[in-house]
This record gives structure tokens, sequence and C-alpha cells, in this order.
């Protein structure tokens, strides 16, 4: 089974596919999780049968997860 880690960035998005089976390829996309939520950013799993899921940690089993930036106001 492979998963996703999307990026919402002012470039659309960015995309690390990752298997638990591939272990290079699980440790960047635990590395790029684990960073961007250390700079505040929000993170998603999103479902079929329940939508989306704000996580606080890594979810190694998601299918998809979703990180968007914190939002800035004025």
């Amino acid at each position: 089974m492979m998963s996703e880690l999307i990026i919402l960035n002012s470039n659309g998005d960015d995309r690390t596919v990752w298997s638990k089976d591939d272990a290079e390829a699980y440790r960047e996309a635990k590395e790029q999780f684990d960073k961007l939520k250390a700079k505040g950013w929000f993170a998603y799993k999103v479902t079929v049968k329940w939508g989306k899921e704000e996580i606080k940690e890594f979810d190694p089993n998601a299918d998809k997860i979703v990180m968007s930036p914190p939002v800035v106001g004025g």
C-alpha cells in the first residue's frame, strides 16, 4: 500500500509517497511532517469514511496526510 503526504504551498502542493516497506521514503515523509509541525503547520489525515481528521503526530498507516501552513492574519 502506498501512502501520500501532500504539502500545500505557493506552488500548489508538493507530494511525497511512502510505503512502510520502503524505509527511506518513510523516513523522508516523517521528517518532512515533523519539520512542518514544529513550524506550526496543520496536518489532516484524509479518509474516505470519515473525511478529514486533524492529527498531531505522523501516522504511518494513513492513506493521505495533507499539511497546510498556519493562517496569518492582521
